[in-house]
């Protein structure tokens, strides 16, 4: 089935093997969001930019780029 083929992917090329196919899904690409650490401390804001090949959350921000691996994700009004 789909998730089983897409994880057997993953574990062989690692992120970069899906990286198209979760791009195609990313529905948060271009909304503005906050991004919550365990302690509920919001840790970056921004636009969402993308997900680079590592799968990192990208959040554009004042002209800037940053990159989030971490944390709980809210959209913004």
């Amino acid at each position: 089935d789909g998730v089983a083929a897409a994880y057997r992917e993953f574990v062989s090329m690692g992120f970069a093997g899906i990286a198209a196919d979760y791009a195609a899904r990313a529905t948060l690409t271009g909304q503005r969001v906050s991004v919550r650490d365990t302690a509920g401390h919001v840790v970056a804001e921004g636009r969402v930019a993308g997900i680079d090949g590592t799968g990192a959350l990208l959040l554009e921000r004042h002209g800037q780029t940053a990159a989030v691996y971490a944390g709980e994700v809210t959209l913004r009004d």
